[in-house]
Order: structure tokens, then C-alpha cells, then sequence
């Protein structure tokens, strides 16, 4: 029998599969591409890759609220077809494979714990600056799980100047960052307007995104007192934003005079493999450890 692990990643554009090992080495993976309103396709293709890699355990990962006793997902799913029927125990009983499921910003907290840069802290924020702002927070080595039970959108509701209600979070995701800078210079994401910081009216409108992600950091300290806060997201990825959170973050700390609130920040290890990573380490956790 197949003992490696094959992960998959249910994600709004494609599905992404990888084989992993039980240290979350990843042999091989690929993306498969499947159209989200077809329930047939999409289970002809996970049926072909469950027989092509021989794998009998199956982590998968998903957005959406996951009911662990029915295997079944509701709520915000990029792919609606899976929301149809009992499709995850379908495989287990029609291919005699076992699967656990988990949400996906679930999942790439769980790969940070295992063997990400979040291993050997027993109290964590992971926060993904994406075109929301995803956070999961872990007390006691544990996902803590609000009403939702997954990964929550980061930021305090409020009553913005139009008289809507908004969470601050909407104003410090990349899809912010990139409506503000894209009537200046084209911009398609937030990666791109690094490469603008030498005009003067991205760099101001970049400064102030800058100021309000610090502000949401700050509050997020505040409020968890975190051994360490993770950030993940593509943006993350450019070093400069790091480092221009965290000097921003520091003048906030001196600003309110709350010397003891300091920020132990580092970027989430795992970028596009995160989810396959915490999708096996959640199949391990939920059969193979008593």
C-alpha cells in the first residue's frame, strides 16, 4: 500500500494536488484544472488522481465552513459544485480511501505549526494580506475557532464616512493597496507597485497603507498578546514590506507610549504549498496521533 499522502487544494481558479510524505516533503504536485460548476468533472478528476497515485489518504483542503461529522462545506466556496451532496465521503466509500478536510487558511496555519516558522510556538497570529485579510489565531498549540470555525477576517467593524459598515481590514488588503495606487500608475496587484516607489503619489498612498496594516497589527497585539505574528499573502513576499510594517509598527508603540506591546514578526514560510503542507499534517492529526 501507498503510504505517502496526496493533498489537494481547492482554490477559485484550479485545484492544486500534491504527494507529500509523512515528514510534509513534497515529491510532486500539479495543478488540475476543472470547471467549478461541474460536479462530474470535478470528481472524474480527483478520481484519476487518487488512482494514478496510488495514495489511500487524503488531506484536502477547502474554503468554506467545514462540518467535521458530515465531511460536508457551506458558506463562502470558490467552486460551487462541491457544495453538492457528500462528495468527500463519496470518494472515501466508492474508492476505499480515508479523507480529512480542513479549511484552507486553517491549513496553511497547520503547516506553519508542523514544520513552518511557527514550530515551537505554542501561541501565534498568522495573518494573510490577500484581498481580504485572512487571520487564524493558535493558543496552546490549538486553532482557536470562532463561530465560523475557520480562519476569520481580521479588523474591527466600522461606520466608514459613506454610512456602510466595514471591517478596517477592507482598507488593508492588496486589493486596497491596488485601487489606491492603480489611478496613479498601472497596476494589476500588490507586488507590482513596489517597482512605483520612486513616484511621489504611489509612495505617499503606499505610506498610508502602510500606517493603516501597522494600526491593525498594533490592535491585533493588543488584544492576543502573540509569541509571534506570521504574515503571509504574495505581498509578504517583498522584503520591504516587512520592514516597512515593522518601523511603522515601532513608531506606533512609542507614539501611544505602550512600551511593553513589541511585535516578534516573521513571514509565513510556505507560499503556495501551504495548503497541501496543513491539509496532510491535518489528515495525520486527525487519524494517525492518540
Amino acid at each position: 500500500m501507498n503510504s505517502n499522502y496526496l493533498a489537494i487544494d481547492i482554490g477559485g481558479s484550479c485545484i492544486k494536488w500534491g504527494i507529500l510524505d509523512r515528514d510534509g516533503t513534497i515529491y510532486e504536485k500539479g495543478k488540475l484544472a476543472v470547471n467549478g460548476t461541474d460536479f462530474a468533472g470535478f470528481y472524474e478528476g480527483i478520481r484519476t488522481l487518487i488512482l494514478k497515485s496510488g495514495c489511500r489518504k487524503i488531506g484536502i483542503s477547502s474554503p468554506g465552513t467545514i462540518d467535521r461529522q458530515t465531511k460536508t462545506i457551506s458558506g463562502s466556496v470558490s467552486v460551487p459544485c462541491i457544495k453538492e451532496g457528500d462528495w468527500v465521503t463519496r470518494l472515501e466509500r466508492e474508492l476505499g480511501v480515508s479523507c480529512s478536510i480542513e479549511n484552507d487558511a486553517n491549513c496553511a496555519t497547520l503547516a506553519e505549526m508542523w514544520i513552518g516558522n511557527a514550530r515551537g510556538y505554542k501561541d501565534f497570529l498568522n495573518i494573510v494580506i490577500g484581498t481580504g485579510i485572512g487571520s487564524t489565531l493558535v493558543m496552546n498549540n490549538k486553532i482557536f475557532r470562532g463561530a465560523n470555525l475557520y480562519g476569520s477576517e481580521l479588523g474591527y467593524l466600522i461606520r466608514n464616512n459613506d454610512g456602510k459598515f466595514y471591517y478596517e481590514s477592507e482598507f488593508t488588503s492588496t486589493k486596497a493597496l491596488v485601487d489606491r495606487i492603480s489611478p496613479i500608475v498601472p497596476v494589476k496587484n500588490g507586488l507590482e507597485v513596489f517597482q512605483y516607489l520612486d513616484h511621489p503619489l504611489v509612495l505617499a498612498e503606499y505610506e498610508n497603507f502602510i500606517n493603516d496594516l501597522a494600526i491593525l497589527f498594533y490592535n491585533a497585539v493588543h488584544m492576543y498578546d502573540p509569541e509571534i505574528v506570521l504574515v503571509g499573502g504574495a505581498i509578504s513576499t517583498n522584503k520591504r514590506l516587512i520592514e516597512d510594517l515593522k518601523n511603522r509598527y515601532e513608531e506606533i508603540r512609542r507614539e501611544v507610549g505602550m512600551s511593553s506591546i513589541k511585535i516578534n514578526l516573521n513571514t509565513c514560510r510556505f507560499y503556495n504549498d501551504s495548503n497541501l503542507i496543513g491539509a496532510v499534517y491535518h489528515f495525520i492529526n486527525e487519524f494517525e496521533v492518540h
